[in-house]
């Protein structure tokens, strides 16, 4: 496991952009700043110049000013407790999706990794950030989730009552075909636009986007 506050500096050593700084550098910035890494690269703190010479030092603070956003969301998942359940690796592709709001995206709804992690990990996510057992959030992805599994196996489109029984195995639910409960979890994703009925079967928004067009 790494130390707190070490995941900006992990990243750094990963990212071939920051040229120059592997493992044994990185850990020095991290074991130098903590938790203020990200600061002291916004301020370029010359105690980093020191540590990697000149010219690493001038190419790490502009990949850094280009990369910010990275480090943003990388470290408010690592404040919340949730970094390794995430990755770093996925923590930049969101990133990258979402630019400067990913982190206000994922704050808002934890439940969109659905889109980049299998559900446990997304589900231990939404519980760490205070998501409840019952949020329409929680619901919707589920659908979601079910649907791309299916989807892995090349169904485009399954019966309500299927997508049902599915997806209360995820959120620890019964549910049978005659519940009035159990269509409650499509009925989000459909609102949320993450689904869409078709006659009397679901399909992924974006199954469903590509076939009509």
């Amino acid at each position: 496991m790494p130390k707190p506050h070490e995941a900006l500096a992990s990243y750094m050593a990963e990212d071939k952009n920051f040229r120059g700084i592997g493992t044994a550098l990185a850990t020095r910035l991290s074991d130098r700043f903590g938790r203020y890494l990200r600061d002291a690269l916004s301020e370029c703190h010359s105690d980093i110049i020191e540590i990697l010479g000149h010219d690493v030092a001038e190419a790490t603070f502009a990949t850094f000013e280009t990369k910010s956003h990275e480090a943003v969301l990388i470290e408010w998942l690592e404040d919340r407790g949730v970094i390794e359940a995430v990755g770093i690796r996925t923590a930049v592709r969101i990133a990258r999706c979402w630019g400067k709001e990913g982190s206000i995206a994922i704050k808002n709804n934890p439940y969109l990794l659905t889109a980049f992690l299998p559900w446990p990990s997304v589900d231990k996510v939404g519980e760490a950030l205070g998501i409840g057992s019952d949020d329409q959030r929680r619901a919707a992805a589920a659908v979601e989730s079910a649907l791309y599994d299916l989807l892995d196996r090349n169904h485009t489109l399954i019966k309500e009552r299927d997508i049902a029984a599915g997806v209360a195995k995820l959120l620890n639910s019964a549910a049978t075909s005659a519940d009035p409960n159990a269509t409650r979890p499509i009925d989000a994703a459909v609102a949320s636009g993450g689904a869409c009925r078709l006659s009397n079967g679901v399909q992924p928004f974006g199954a469903a986007l590509m076939e009509e067009t």
